[in-house]
């Protein structure tokens, strides 16, 4: 028996089990690491994950091309932000409306943010594409990166799930650490290294006003 073939394919055996368990290693990496990035796992240090709930009252109002014999009609609805996700609940518990899944909720908060007398709900969070389900037509593909949005949503008692998007805006293009409204109705959005700028509604979406 010739000892040095033996040898010779014990040593390519062995080779090839190596790369296989290397090629194995390494998917698992790519699948491991692929799995935390969807999770939102490395989006940035500095975002501010908020939690908290509250139970807000919503007055709505007809409008002027609603049915002008509509009485207003006021609601107590449960607002809970956990762990990124952001749920909207009637007065007995009931799932009304939530962030959509995928979405990283950061913060929110209820204000007259369009000027039309009604309180809207103001959602912070981030989504891996710049347009999600409202991508124009002129847009081949979209990003396939995570990304920061203002989602603004009007509370109506007349639908379903009350909760009606007003505007759901593309990416932020800025970083948004902190958004608030002020006594004006001017929305505040500061970035990480303290930078604030000054934002309003402008018909339709919010637009740049001058920094403070």
């Amino acid at each position: 028996m010739d000892m040095r073939k033996t040898d010779g394919s014990s040593k390519k055996t062995h080779v090839i089990i190596r790369l296989l368990c290397i090629a194995v290693a390494v998917l698992v990496c790519a699948f491991l690491f692929y799995f935390l990035w969807k999770r939102g796992t490395f989006l940035p240090g500095w975002v501010k994950w908020n939690n908290k709930a509250e139970n807000h009252v919503f007055t709505d109002i007809p409008g002027e091309f609603e049915n002008p014999d509509r009485e207003a009609v006021v609601e107590t609805a449960g607002i809970v932000l956990k762990n990124r996700h952001f749920s909207v609940y009637d007065e007995s518990g009931r799932l009304l409306w939530e962030s959509k899944e995928g979405w990283k909720v950061s913060d929110y908060f209820i204000d007259d943010i369009d000027h039309d007398g009604e309180d809207e709900i103001v959602i912070l969070f981030w989504r891996i594409g710049s347009f999600g389900d409202s991508k124009p037509f002129w847009i081949g593909k979209d990003e396939k990166t995570w990304s920061q949005h203002i989602g603004i949503y009007d509370y109506d008692a007349f639908r379903e799930d009350r909760v009606d998007p007003i505007w759901v805006s593309s990416k932020m293009g800025i970083k948004a650490k902190d958004v608030w409204l002020d006594e004006k109705e001017f929305l505040h959005i500061t970035e990480p290294g303290g930078k604030e700028t000054l934002w309003f509604w402008n018909k339709w979406g919010l637009a740049l006003s001058q920094p403070r």
